[in-house]
């Protein structure tokens, strides 16, 4: 706790100031671009743009084009990074645009998509600058083929598939191919082979295939491993040949082609001698061309491109990793790297219109903005974005000890409400994994609006609320964190608020998990109870701050907050306000219909079948792990029939009753108080479970009956009818079960 005290009041502000400036940053950027003086709607955007004199308009440039449109939809969150399905880049949160802005770049990118595809398919694809057919345009016309272009979508998938065919061609034999770069304007030169080329189209190949296996790669990576080796002894040796860009750009390679060879020692030791080579250079030059002249001019890769290569190795090598993380152990070089170019953005205004932005760093021209270079700048904005927030949330988890678990693979939501759903024919309102299916999963899987963002989970002990938060954040591909009264209490009473605000600090800061509360209801008691006045001190001053950040944790929608309790009638309505919690859902032990289907999963069918409803009566309110529990058991003995395993049901230990709902139907007040403020909802379903399984009811059951009903009817008139009314929440299934056994016991 020490540890995450001493991050929260130093270094955090730090990094969060500058996660704030970036993104300050970022947005400036996209003015930039959505400007009208650099766009035309046959050209796209210009090459450059200078603080005096006409913005050149020229002819389409399919390779700025395709490089700022690429980086614009990442900016507005439409085009993802690929590289692996655990890649945390995805899971953070696009940047919120000003809403002229964003409507303007939309139309920018429709726009300026169409130009490219047209030009394309006219022209083939060319480059004035890279050449003809080159590797650098492919790259980024085979992420732009990605998406559904619903103007020219014929064209962008007959693009898709050539680029992927040239792409496999093209990394059989990595180290013999040259780039006809000698169709560019004023390239009459020698081509030079180049780890960035290859680098380009190993991306370029993972993005049109991602299940490419490693063999399509094999000769790529040996190409990448001989010349990173080679680097690393360059970077030995005083004024020699080292050339950091090519280190760096072949890590990336090797990490694209085979990810398992790049060892942690390895990956280490290259970021080692990028320090180094940092001290001397900030911004890590490139020294080897793509291509040189014979009159001594060449094309040089820039250091952004470096600076981004580095970051997606880090993001590769990483994966959803929290402990010793490369990123954050080296975040110090890319803070050095962002500090240089703060030092070059250009700012000014024409028109009324303001432009931020960058010129390449091979020339340095004060008023002049190279939008090609803003555009690979701003993808280093978003990768550091990313890596700034990713730090932040890691230190502060691993620092808090909370208890969490990486959900390794997607689970299928369909499989899991078929395994899980308790619920099926008692009432379809009662099925709890249907209804989160609708409101949570299904809207984050398919990219549609999200509106839901906190559930509560509540009814009687062990009937899964845990599992149903595993279960999401395994959907989802989600970190599910576990909150509990131990974490509060960790620094003692006397630490509790400076606590609860440091686990709600860790929790706003994590990018999309799974945030369970579990049975937190001590510190959100309905502040008007008996229950509340009667708690220590420290619990009745931490409710209502609980409201607030609680409120305050959904508001970041970032996390999918679950609330778990088996006391809903005991929290404070305010927290059931919606802006705080969304959607409730209560859970309840299977029915005996799913009883049966989960002992056909571990035992004989035949055997179930023809005993199911003894089997029934014998595992009423049995969790679906009580009943696979019960299983293992019966298969360890001898005599293994349903008598036996009837005897094993029956004697299995229940954390729910009907007789333990007796008490939370008394109360010392002179006047009865509300239903709201009892679970007869709960209590009446599982009274109807009780009765669908057959099994007959006991005195002290009837006890607890009599003692709902006094809840309708305190003066003894008590009225079958009245229920449905005063609980119009109720099941009607539920209620068809339970009235004549109301009426009975009124």
């Amino acid at each position: 706790m020490d540890a995450l005290e001493n991050y929260l009041t130093g270094k955090y502000h730090i990094d969060v100031r500058e996660l704030n400036q970036v993104e300050r940053l970022l947005r400036e950027v996209a003015s930039t671009y959505a400007c009208s003086e650099i766009f035309g709607q046959q050209v796209a955007w210009a090459y450059d743009v200078q603080n005096v004199g006409q913005v050149k308009l020229d002819k389409l440039s399919q390779s700025t084009t395709a490089m700022i449109l690429c980086s614009l939809l990442r900016l507005r969150g439409d085009l993802h990074y690929a590289s692996h399905a655990n890649d945390p880049r995805q899971k953070i949160s696009k940047i919120e645009l000003a809403p002229m802005v964003h409507s303007l770049l939309q139309g920018r990118i429709s726009t300026g998509g169409a130009a490219l595809i047209s030009d394309i398919l006219s022209q083939g694809v060319r480059s004035t600058t890279y050449g003809s057919d080159d590797p650098l345009t492919h790259a980024w016309l085979a992420e732009l083929s990605k998406l559904d272009w619903p103007d020219n979508r014929k064209g962008w998938e007959t693009q898709r598939a050539e680029l992927k065919k040239k792409a496999e061609e093209r990394l059989k034999k990595p180290s013999d191919f040259m780039f006809d770069l000698s169709t560019a304007r004023d390239k009459q030169g020698k081509e030079i082979r180049h780890a960035f080329l290859v680098l380009r189209t190993a991306q370029a190949l993972r993005v049109l295939d991602e299940t490419a296996g490693t063999e399509v790669f094999f000769s790529a990576h040996q190409f990448f491993e001989t010349i990173l080796h080679k680097q690393l002894s360059y970077s030995s040796i005083p004024d020699s040949r080292f050339d950091p860009a090519e280190l760096t750009f072949c890590l990336e390679g090797m990490m694209l082609c085979q990810p398992q060879v790049v060892d942690r020692a390895l990956f280490e030791r290259v970021l080692a001698v990028l320090t180094t080579a940092q001290k001397e250079n900030a911004y890590w030059r490139p020294v080897k061309p793509l291509l040189a002249t014979s009159q001594g001019f060449v094309l040089l890769p820039v250091s952004v491109e470096v600076a981004n290569s580095l970051l997606r190795s880090c993001f590769l090598r990483d994966g959803d990793e929290i402990h010793d993380t490369v990123g954050s152990k080296y975040i110090d070089l890319f803070r050095r790297y962002w500090q240089w170019l703060q030092a070059r953005v250009v700012r000014f205004s024409r028109e009324s219109e303001n432009f931020v932005g960058w010129h390449s760093e091979h020339v340095n021209e004060t008023g002049l903005i190279h939008l090609w270079e803003t555009s690979q700048v701003l993808e280093f904005l978003l990768l550091y974005r990313a890596m700034l927030q990713l730090h932040i949330a890691r230190t502060v988890l691993v620092q808090s000890r909370f208890k969490e678990e990486n959900a390794t693979e997607k689970t299928n939501w369909e499989k899991i409400t078929k395994d899980f759903e308790p619920i099926s024919n008692l009432s379809p309102s009662l099925r709890s994994y249907h209804d989160v299916g609708l409101d949570f999963i299904y809207p984050r899987l398919n990219a549609a609006e999200v509106n839901n963002y906190a559930m509560l989970l509540y009814g009687p002990p062990g009937t899964g609320k845990t599992t149903l938060a595993k279960n999401v954040a395994k959907a989802l591909g989600y970190r599910l964190i576990t909150i509990s009264v131990g974490d509060f209490l960790a620094g003692g009473e006397a630490q509790i608020e400076a606590r609860a605000k440091s686990i709600f600090t860790v929790l706003e800061a994590q990018p999309y998990s799974v945030v369970l509360f579990d049975e937190i209801d001590n510190f959100l008691l309905d502040r008007d109870s008996k229950r509340y006045r009667d708690q220590q001190t420290i619990f009745q001053f931490l409710t209502p701050g609980m409201l607030t950040k609680f409120n305050d944790l959904r508001a970041s929608k970032r996390v999918v907050v679950i609330i778990s309790t088996n006391y809903a009638d005991r929290i404070d309505p305010a927290i059931k306000r919606t802006g705080r919690i969304d959607k409730f859902y209560l859970l309840l032990p299977p029915e005996t219909q799913k009883r049966i289907e989960i002992l056909k999963r571990f035992i004989n069918g035949d055997m179930i079948e023809q005993h199911k409803c003894d089997l029934g009566v014998a595992s009423l309110f049995l969790s679906y792990q009580d009943i696979e529990s019960a299983t293992n058991e019966f298969k360890r003995i001898e005599s293994q029939t349903p008598e036996a395993l009837i005897a094993i049901l029956t004697k299995r230990s229940r954390t729910i009753s009907l007789e333990s709902y007796s008490s939370r139907f008394r109360s010392d007040q002179p006047k009865p108080f509300p239903l709201d403020d009892t679970p007869m909802v709960e209590f009446l379903c599982l009274l109807a479970m009780h009765l669908e399984s057959g099994k007959s009811i006991s005195e002290q059951s009837k006890d607890t009956i009599k003692a709902a009903t006094k809840v309708f009817a305190p003066n003894g008139a008590f009225s079958v009818d009245t229920v449905p009314i005063m609980l119009p929440e109720l099941p009607t299934g539920v209620f068809e079960q339970v009235k004549v056994t109301l009426a009975g016991n009124a």
